[in-house]
């Protein structure tokens, strides 16, 4: 796996293919754009955020999980069960919750909480929480107000067809289920929760499974489908054309998928 974002964006093959992409785009545009990437858990969508992100030129990043990860976190430590959430719990998120630029960093009432985020408790009931209507109502009101701007480069199950559906390039990324819980489970074993570190193979494995099920049943995040993503150009929203791009990275390292994705955006481009 290689890990250096640097390296990645520095790589003969990606300038090159950067190179190639702002000859069929203007740098400017594409600066002042949103890419959003779509697709299920652990299938590596914040680090291609953060490798087009550099590519591009966007200004700013958008982890949709994060919002989601941090609001169930907090929930959960409170005491305060999925059905049982209130307005007044939702104001105590709104006001208490803050993150940085690109959510790399997160505080609640002004203590660090990121390590936390990512920890196995997170995961087994962030989708519980995800379900209930007031926090995705806020959490949307959030990331639409961060990315009216323009120029983001953002990533969430429901990022392409809730959020911002009128990307200019929306990507679907994603990867057998056994190649996601194979990365899941690796980032657990590097996590220092003796929690986490704890979990097998097959429970991540497991966990996946079941998030899946309740992502693709769930009709109100309206999910970008693999199937909808194999259709490339699209009419309508507020430009001539939207282009949908579809990866697989299963068996594949981050340079490999970035090659992929800068590949079919000068695809679709010129198609």
């Amino acid at each position: 796996m290689v890990d250096s974002i640097d390296w990645i964006i520095n790589h003969h093959e990606i300038v090159a293919g950067t190179n190639a992409l702002f000859g069929l785009i203007e740098r400017d545009e594409l600066s002042k754009s949103c890419i959003a990437i779509d697709g299920p858990g652990a299938s590596g969508k914040g680090s291609i955020n953060k490798i087009l992100k550099a590519i591009t030129g966007c200004g700013g990043t958008l982890n949709a999980g994060t919002f989601y990860r941090a609001s169930a976190y907090v929930l959960d430590s409170l005491g305060i069960a999925p059905g049982d959430v209130t307005p007044r719990d939702i104001r105590n998120l709104n006001n208490h919750l803050s993150y940085n630029e690109d959510q790399s960093f997160v505080e609640y009432a002004g203590r660090e909480i990121t390590q936390e985020l990512n920890g196995a408790r997170v995961g087994e009931i962030v989708a519980n929480y995800s379900n209930v209507k007031d926090i995705k109502s806020a959490i949307f009101s959030q990331q639409r107000t961060i990315i009216d701007s323009g120029g983001y480069v953002l990533d969430g199950r429901d990022m392409v067809k809730h959020i911002c559906p009128d990307a200019l390039f929306r990507i679907y990324y994603t990867a057998s289920t056994s190649a996601r819980a194979k990365r899941r489970y690796e980032q657990f074993q590097r996590s220092g929760s003796k929690c986490d570190r704890s979990k097998t193979f097959d429970d991540v494995f497991h966990d996946i499974e079941l998030r899946d099920e309740q992502d693709f049943g769930n009709t109100d995040f309206i999910f970008l489908r693999p199937e909808e993503a194999q259709v490339e150009v699209l009419s309508g929203g507020n430009r001539e054309g939207e282009y949908n791009i579809f990866v697989d990275t299963s068996g594949k390292d981050v340079l490999q998928s970035s090659i992929e994705i800068l590949n079919k955006m000068r695809g679709v481009l010129v198609s």
